[in-house]
């Protein structure tokens, strides 16, 4: 009797385990930085524990074709036509989601018509760089680039990351975003800022325990990895020219 009862534990045990759905077992992944070659037309996102099933990669909700991956780093197509502008990079695995703020640059394009985002009230926003799903502008009078949010609001924050578990002292931003982060305006605990270099990049080596973003939700994630190349920023509170959310729907005109 001994022996059947230790069979039907083992059984028991080992079906518990097979039950465990891969999810369970699977670490999450994390972005370090992302790195986008407008020639070649793709995106280099270097990280962690992208291996395994169900790797998909998203960029402002587009699906993206991935070319090559492995457990720290993928390569994937951009869509045809990207323009410039700020993109929401989004990698799923069975593990979970990582998130990254990417910006692309490009020169401007001799006698390309400006077109110009309007709200619903016919107020004058900004000049359209990128209108696909969450409209960003530039604009003039201040340089800054702004996405807005299916609700009118200005884009939430993402990428910050800490040295503390808490989100709490001096944030860091990755290398693919420091050239344009005095001019990109985000959402932060109910603030507009902008967040400018503020010091050199950190040691090689330095580890980060926390990742702060706040696409729906403020959320402070536990991190735990090195990010050669982050650099401190400051949160520096911003103003529009109008008031956000915006007035609904919005429209363009070509200048």
């Amino acid at each position: 009797m001994k022996s059947t009862a230790g069979s039907l534990l083992r059984v028991a045990f080992f079906a518990a385990i097979v039950a465990i759905p891969c999810s369970a077992l699977a670490n999450p992944p994390h972005i370090k930085k992302a790195v986008v070659d407008t020639v070649a037309n793709t995106v280099t996102i270097n990280g962690g524990n992208f291996s395994g099933p169900n790797l998909t990669v998203t960029l402002k909700n587009l699906p993206l074709t991935v070319t090559s991956s492995s457990a720290h780093k993928i390569v994937a197509t951009l869509p045809p036509n990207t323009t410039a502008g700020s993109y929401h990079l989004v990698v799923t695995t069975a593990g979970g989601t990582a998130n990254l703020d990417v910006t692309i640059t490009a020169a401007a394009t001799a006698n390309t018509p400006s077109v110009g985002l309007y709200d619903g009230n016919g107020q004058f926003l900004g000049l359209l760089v990128e209108g696909a799903q969450q409209p960003v502008i530039i604009i003039p009078s201040s340089n800054l680039i702004v996405t807005f949010e299916d609700d009118g609001n200005v884009l939430g924050i993402s990428g910050l990351l800490y040295t503390t578990a808490d989100c709490s002292g001096t944030p860091y931003i990755e290398e693919p975003n420091q050239l344009v982060s005095g001019q990109v305006l985000r959402r932060y605990q109910g603030n507009l800022v902008t967040f400018p270099t503020s010091g050199p990049p950190v040691a090689a080596g330095t580890v980060f325990q926390s990742f702060y973003s706040e696409d729906s939700t403020p959320q402070c994630r536990s991190y735990g990895d090195t990010s050669d190349g982050a650099a401190p920023v400051t949160l520096t509170p911003a103003t529009l020219p109008f008031t956000v959310p915006v007035v609904k729907p919005l429209s363009i005109k070509v200048q």
